[in-house]
């Protein structure tokens, strides 16, 4: 909230709004329909384009057979959603 805050953009933005529907636009397919809830009003409105941000990815997977065989590796192994910056890997041969 500190960069929205920030930047001005707390007046766009609907805190404690469920969607309930995303659709293409009825006029206009190349615009999005969305429909959400606030304090028991809802409210459908057109958009350019829409991002889903659910956190369905924000915990790493680590295939069962993999993590199995994880204690009798030696080296170093790390989830992509940990990769920041290449600096530590600089100078090391990397399977990806």
């Amino acid at each position: 909230l500190n960069f929205a805050e920030s930047n001005g953009l707390m007046p766009v933005i609907n805190l404690s709004s469920p969607v309930t529907h995303v659709r293409p636009a009825p006029l206009d397919e190349r615009k999005w329909a969305v429909s959400w809830t606030h304090d028991g009003k809802s409210t459908t409105e057109e958009f350019d384009a829409v991002v889903v941000a659910n956190g369905h990815f924000n915990k790493p997977l680590v295939p069962g057979n993999l993590e199995n065989q994880l204690p009798r590796w030696n080296g170093t192994w790390m989830h992509s959603k940990a990769y920041r910056r290449p600096v530590p890997f600089a100078g090391q041969t990397v399977l990806v």
